[in-house]
């Protein structure tokens, strides 16, 4: 006989939040106490995997990939500062440059009354 994959209906979650697949024919002690079920009123299931550890592995590895690609993305961000840096200096250079040109030469400006020669 084949056994079923557990199902998401068999996710069962005690009052301290501790998830636990349990296989979908396994009944907890009390419901098989309700049906009179005697002989195995004592017996618990016994988990099939442990999800909270297997879920913050899960987690564990979602960061790190997260983590990968936002220190990819820092480093692209990075380079596009330093580009639009250069390029704003390379701007910068080229208005000043500009404003030299538009400004009437040194030696025809004009000289106020009260300079000194």
């Amino acid at each position: 006989m084949r056994r079923r994959p557990c199902s998401p209906r068999s996710l069962i979650r005690s009052s301290h939040s501790k998830a636990v697949w349990m296989p979908t024919n396994a009944t907890s002690a009390t419901s098989q106490n309700r049906r009179g079920d005697k002989a195995q009123h004592n017996t618990t299931p016994q988990p099939v995997v442990d999800l909270p550890i297997q879920a913050l592995l899960d987690i564990e590895g979602k960061v790190t990939e997260v983590e990968m690609e936002v220190n990819a993305l820092l480093d692209d961000l990075r380079m596009a500062a330093s580009v639009f840096s250069a390029q704003m200096q390379s701007q910068t250079r080229l208005l000043e440059a500009c404003r030299s040109l538009a400004r009437p030469p040194m030696s025809r400006a004009p000289t106020s009354p009260h300079s000194e020669d």
